[in-house]
């Protein structure tokens, strides 16, 4: 099944979702491979590389980063690793190199990034509303032991009222 363009199967694996997306992404290359016989301007190749591509293999990442398989997570890396190939030219030597001399991180630490950013906002949001939420309700129960202790000081009083009352020889 298909929802907001991400592949979920029945069995939350994300195997369909990444060649999904692979796919999407090496169609996208294309764009690439063409520009890149235009201009050999890397800031440009990379703009390039950056919109079109990597958006594409970082789309709704948050949602399935954490549960990709060793496969996926190659299978994802391996489309960054031919674009920068392609931008670099004669100066590729190997991936780490490539992603030091072009200022980028692999795709899986900015995954780990993307998910702690969308993460912990969200998380912080959640345990603020708990926290909220729990001194409403022990304002609530201080409020409601203040009129249960009021209620029983007026019901002891009306009590010894109307005790000294019974007891009183003029009646």
């Amino acid at each position: 099944m298909k929802l907001l363009g991400v592949v979920i199967n029945k069995d939350l694996k994300w195997d369909k979702n990444t060649r999904y997306l692979v796919k999407k992404a090496n169609k996208k290359m294309r764009m690439l491979h063409i520009a890149a016989k235009f201009t050999r301007n890397r800031e440009h190749l990379m703009q390039i590389y950056k919109t079109f591509i990597r958006s594409n293999l970082e789309f709704s990442s948050n949602v399935w980063h954490s549960s990709l398989t060793k496969e996926n997570r190659q299978d994802l890396e391996r489309v960054q690793k031919a674009a920068l190939k392609v931008i670099l030219g004669k100066d590729y030597k190997d991936y780490d190199d490539a992603l030091k001399l072009s200022k980028l991180q692999s795709l899986e630490q900015r995954r780990e990034v993307i998910s702690l950013r969308s993460t912990i906002p969200y998380l912080q949001r959640q345990l603020n509303r708990d926290v909220l939420k729990r001194k409403c309700e022990f304002k609530d129960l201080q409020t409601f032991n203040e009129v249960k202790k009021v209620r029983t000081e007026n019901n002891n009083h009306s009590e010894l009222v109307n005790y000294v009352s019974f007891a009183d020889p003029i009646t």
